[in-house]
């Protein structure tokens, strides 16, 4: 009677060992899966990124203020630790980052427009599809990911802040560049 006893313990204890086992394995494949289908959007937006950056950049008709800012964030998005700094800054700053600096490329842009829309467009596209991008790489900057699309969805112009603001954070990162874009041609005159 003892031994049908132990073993119905040992059972149990088995049976529970393997549901653990079991339940452990179903957290961490979901989130594997949730974690591929994460980089599979990166990498979308990543395409995005690229074919918009390459089209604005390769136009000699693309003003050189706007293609060192699109350079200097192109850095910035394959750079972990400034993807980390910028979604800090994006979580601190609930209203965003509407700079002067900001505010000029949006107005440079919006001149842009009126000529060669296309341009415009590309750059928007690199920018936007670039930013989320970076936040969708790397795990813990992805949790931001959901509140940032928001925001910016509901006010573009902070969306360019925070663009204009990581830029300008990593050229100050870079020792090849000043971390200072000089003034825009909106700016010229002020």
């Amino acid at each position: 009677m003892v031994a049908v006893a132990e073993m119905a313990i040992l059972s149990g204890m088995l049976g529970l060992a393997v549901g653990e086992v079991h339940f452990y394995y179903l957290r961490r494949r979901e989130r594997i899966l949730k974690s591929a289908e994460r980089l599979t959007n990166a990498r979308t937006l990543l395409d995005a990124h690229v074919a918009a950056f390459d089209a604005f950049v390769n136009d000699p008709a693309s003003p050189e203020h706007l293609k060192t800012i699109l350079v200097s964030f192109g850095d910035t998005i394959s750079n972990p630790k400034m993807a980390h700094e910028c979604a800090h800054a994006l979580v601190k700053h609930k209203r965003g980052l509407a700079s002067e600096d900001a505010l000029a490329v949006i107005e440079e842009l919006d001149v842009l427009r009126s000529h060669r829309a296309n341009l415009a467009q590309a750059f928007d596209v690199s920018v936007m599809s670039g930013f989320f991008y970076m936040l969708l790489r790397w795990p813990e900057t992805a949790q931001v990911f959901e509140e940032a699309a928001s925001r910016i969805a509901i006010d573009p112009t902070r969306g360019m802040g925070f663009v204009a603001k990581a830029a300008q954070m990593q050229a100050s990162h870079s020792p090849t560049r000043t971390g200072n874009f000089g003034p825009t041609p909106a700016m010229a005159g002020v």
